[in-house]
């Protein structure tokens, strides 16, 4: 190929840190690049080009360096940009060299090389992408990213793992230069620049190596025996395990947020159920909510935020069919882990369709200050509910009903007979009950219902650890005999009421009228213990565990 048919690729370090890494990376890309006989290959380290952070105004001020800069940026056909991740962005030395210059970048592609911790730089890179589409040049779509990127090279600042870094380098340097081409010919349409055919993705999964996902070391809780009775820290097992490559249609999500609920204490057994068991020495699995790192799905990028349900990880590698995306506008993520999640849908169906809160009712809600009851609570004095009752277990959480929660009656069940204070709670007895507990406090309520009373069987979290088979209400007849309905749910049966209750319930969330409290444990290894304190009662509202970037 002629030297006026190679194309001129500006490879552009961006960190100045002391001690940065980025100098390592670039200088192996470069010597990938200079192994083919169709690129030029120049590098600009930010840290020698010392570009002022204050631009004077109008461009006849340029200071030397940026003067000095500007033809090599000029001359190039194409840019990969080398950059870490800072504080959640890109260093402040790259943000410089865009502002410093407009003409230099239009009508280019722009190909990111990106490093770091657990989420290897990637945040850098899509904030990146909006910048440059303002500067009218074109972000290649693959990205070579390095996650605990010192890990990946060794002393001599070669890669560990050469094949697959190299195999990425080539597909990005393939994109790169034939969009590098394309442009070059639509910027200098009297020149003739030869072309290759249309860059095509090529076909074999071994050449499509995709580094954001296989660079990843993820972490991940496993269930490693099976409880008798109520589990301990050791049924669970802390693991790290390599990715596997995306497919097509796929997307790798970063987990900023998952859920832990009682209803996976009934997974931990191998028994028969509405939802499998978990498997022995495999991830738990969960709801959960983050941010896409990576995709190979158009229908959802990267930097969406989805909810999902493989959580009890630190990534996940999940079909995009398999994501909801969630609106960040109006709720933050953790929401559509509860009030806008499940638990929300479970006391909206319950109350609206399972067990119907008709004007005048008066309403029990048991295990009232966790993450469905607190919710219910609210939601029946909405449904035009005259009273309405909660139970919680101890003095604090039963006062906060009250003050937090607009509950009429607080009861707090450890403090006597239950079916004593209900009874003072609602002398002429209740109208609809939703159970999250079961035993003594179904008992209670089916003493309390009146006449063609509803009570919604949602859970039963007082038998879940029962290692022999649990004691059922004594005074069931007196249920048939007022011709009370007792039914169950599943909240899987209502996903259809899900727009309904979001467009509902989002507005009251972000007013303050639907109040609702979180409970926040720090940390995939902390998992476990958020788990069982959520089946010890340890929560006010819905158990959180918030995943932060290593």
């Amino acid at each position: 190929m002629s030297e006026t048919d190679r194309l001129a690729v500006a490879i552009i370090i961006a960190s100045v840190r002391q001690g940065r890494f980025g100098p390592t990376v670039a200088e192996w890309f470069a010597a990938e690049a200079r192994r083919r006989d169709d690129i030029d290959v120049d590098v600009i380290d930010l840290a020698e080009a010392w570009l002022p952070a204050v631009l004077p105004a109008g461009k006849a001020n340029r200071p030397q360096a940026v003067q000095d800069l500007a033809p090599w940026l000029a001359a190039a056909d194409a840019f990969v940009i080398v950059t870490p991740e800072y504080n959640h962005s890109f260093p402040a030395s790259l943000k410089n060299a865009i502002d410093w210059y407009g003409q230099e970048w239009e009508a280019k592609p722009v190909a990111f090389v990106a490093y770091g911790g657990a989420a290897g730089g990637l945040r850098a890179v899509e904030q990146l992408r909006p910048v440059f589409a303002c500067l009218q040049a074109m972000t290649i779509r693959e990205t070579v990213s390095f996650h605990h990127h010192r890990d990946r090279f060794d002393r001599t600042g070669r890669p560990v793992d050469p094949d697959s870094c190299n195999a990425a380098a080539a597909r990005l340097l393939d994109q790169l230069t034939w969009w590098g081409r394309a442009l070059r010919a639509a910027r200098h349409p009297g020149t003739h620049h030869p072309l290759t055919k249309p860059y095509d993705p090529p076909v074999r999964e071994e050449e499509s190596v995709i580094m954001s996902a296989t660079q990843i070391v993820n972490r991940e809780i496993r269930l490693a025996s099976r409880p008798a009775g109520e589990p301990t820290a050791e049924n669970f097992e802390f693991v790290e395990a390599e990715l596997p490559p995306l497919a097509e249609g796929q997307i790798l999500v970063r987990n900023t947020w998952m859920s832990v609920d009682p209803y996976m204490r009934g997974r931990m057994d191998d028994a028969p159920s509405y939802i499998p068991p978990f498997q022995l020495d495999a991830a738990l699995e969960g709801s959960a909510a983050g941010e896409v790192v990576a995709s190979r799905a158009p229908t959802v990028p990267v930097g969406t935020t989805v909810s999902h349900f493989l959580g009890w990880r630190e990534y996940a590698v999940l079909d995009a069919s398999a994501a909801t995306v969630v609106d960040t506008t109006i709720a933050p993520p953790q929401a559509y882990l509860g009030a806008l999640g499940t638990t929300g849908l479970t006391a909206y169906a319950a109350l609206t369709d399972v067990a119907p809160v008709r004007p005048g009712d008066v309403v029990f809600v048991s295990a009232a200050a966790g993450a469905v009851g607190s919710v219910a609570g609210q939601l029946a004095r909405e449904l035009g509910a005259a009273r309405v009752i909660g139970s919680a277990g101890g003095p604090d959480k039963a006062k906060k009903l009250v003050t937090d929660f607009g509950f009429d009656v607080g009861i707090d069940y450890k403090a006597g007979s239950l079916t004593e204070q209900l009874a003072d709670a609602a002398p002429d007895g209740i109208d609809v009950y939703l159970d999250s507990v079961g035993g003594d406090h179904l008992e209670a309520a089916i003493g309390a219902i009146r006449p063609g009373g509803r009570i919604a069987m949602v859970g039963a979290i007082s038998s879940y650890n029962a290692t022999a088979p649990a004691v059922g209400p004594t005074n069931l007849y007196r249920a048939a005999a007022n011709e009370v309905t007792l039914r169950g749910m599943l909240v899987t049966s209502y996903f259809h009421l899900f727009p309904e209750w979001i467009s509902r319930a989002a507005g009251r969330l972000a007013d303050g009228t639907l109040r609702t409290e979180e409970t926040v444990v720090e940390g995939i290894d902390q998992a476990p213990a958020a788990f069982l304190g959520v089946l010890r009662g340890a929560n006010v509202g819905k158990m959180l565990v918030r995943l932060g970037s290593r």
